[in-house]
């Protein structure tokens, strides 16, 4: 059995309201290959809801049905942002599960994932 050295904000995989219309979903620990080791890190998104009604994912983390069912009951996902070349991991099962929404790159996030 493995233990991660990272305590999560519980519950995972689940919305948390932050402010109205802003609400953030902590993920489970994702391990990274680096310096010749596997690193612990956890996820974290941020969904906004912005005036129009449409749906602003940052950074999105691993889509459970349960988080799936939650982040609908919000509205519709039109933008998905990964910040940067380590946060792209689920960009594309989010775009397959919402294929109106716009999945956007910052540099060298679609060179990396290639």
């Amino acid at each position: 059995m493995s233990h991660d050295p990272i305590e999560l904000y519980q519950p995972i995989n689940a919305l948390k309201p932050v402010d109205k219309n802003i609400w953030i979903v902590d993920g489970s620990v994702v391990r990274m290959a680096m310096y010749g080791m596997a690193i612990p890190f956890s996820t974290r998104m941020t969904v906004i809801r912005l005036n129009n009604g449409e749906l602003w994912c940052h950074s999105p983390i691993e889509l459970t049905e349960a988080l799936k069912t939650e982040i609908d009951t919000l509205g519709s996902v039109r933008h998905l942002i990964p910040p940067n070349k380590i946060h792209y991991a689920h960009i594309s099962i989010w775009a397959k599960a919402y294929p109106e929404a716009i999945a956007w790159a910052s540099p060298g996030v679609r060179e990396r994932a290639a």
